[in-house]
């Protein structure tokens, strides 16, 4: 491991939210049935699951004279495989006109996802009690085949069956800088968070929960053991990228804004 960081400015945590999705999707591209490309100007990944954020680019610190090239490369990369993709833009792309040759090369954004940050000192001592609910570690191939299965139900992807899946027992359970978290409801699987443990900071991921089981602090939960798991692992903040239906229970635990992250995309 790296240093912990422990500075919570945004001079820091900007950077270090982009760094540590990298990480993360570093460690999908290396799954035996990935593709990846790991340098110093930028990240490409290929997982084959068909959905944006499990194939796409980032970029360190891309020449201005290599931009359009690596745009064009990029682009037929992922047409040869046929599968959804996304280029991650954060507040301080490298170079700055990256945006506008995204643009020019037919790349188009939607909207983007939040960039927050807490610091562990500030998190809740305990988690919240709620009735009949259990919140385990996926320790073994049966449950985190649950956990996977869950996971798509949670973000109501069911294309994601069963590529997702196979993804994420490729990748098996016994890693100590990954760590994955399932809850049970009455004994029924409904909600999931993981843990990446990256060089400085914690990056939060996958947190997701049945429809039918919102709105009961479940998310919040299986996110605040995760982040206790952290804090145990001597990290100092956690990370993560919010959509607008999770920023409001991010808010209520303590996380910051400091960024936006925007996806381009081709357009259909």
């Amino acid at each position: 491991m790296g240093q912990k960081f422990n500075n919570f400015s945004p001079d820091v945590v900007i950077p270090a939210i982009e760094e540590s999705l990298r990480e993360y999707w570093g460690y999908y591209g290396r799954a035996p049935q990935s593709e990846l490309v790991d340098g110093p100007e930028l990240l490409r990944f290929y997982t084959g699951v068909p959905f944006p954020f499990l194939n796409g680019v980032s970029c360190r610190q891309l020449s201005p004279d290599h931009v359009d090239a690596a745009i064009d490369e990029s682009i037929s990369f992922f047409q040869k495989r046929n599968v959804l993709w996304e280029w991650i833009v954060g507040p301080q792309p490298a170079p700055a006109s990256l945006p506008e040759s995204l643009a020019k090369h037919g790349l188009t954004t939607g909207g983007g996802s939040l960039g927050m940050a807490i610091h562990l000192d500030a998190i809740s001592q305990d988690i919240p009690t709620i009735d009949h609910l259990e919140i385990v570690p996926v320790e073994d191939d049966e449950t985190l085949k649950i956990w996977a299965s869950t996971a798509c139900d949670g973000f109501e992807l069911p294309d994601l069956y069963p590529t997702f899946v196979d993804l994420e027992c490729s990748l098996g359970y016994q890693k100590p800088f990954y760590r994955r978290y399932l809850a049970h409801l009455d004994h029924q699987p409904v909600a999931t968070s993981a843990l990446y443990l990256g060089e400085n900071v914690a990056g939060i991921y996958c947190v997701s929960t049945v429809p039918t089981a919102r709105r009961l602090g479940i998310g919040a939960a299986v996110t605040l053991r995760a982040l206790h798991e952290a804090r145990a692992m001597r990290y100092h903040i956690a990370v993560l990228q919010a959509s607008p239906m999770g920023r409001s229970v991010y808010q209520k635990l303590g996380f910051q804004e400091f960024s936006v992250l925007y996806g381009y995309s081709p357009a259909e």
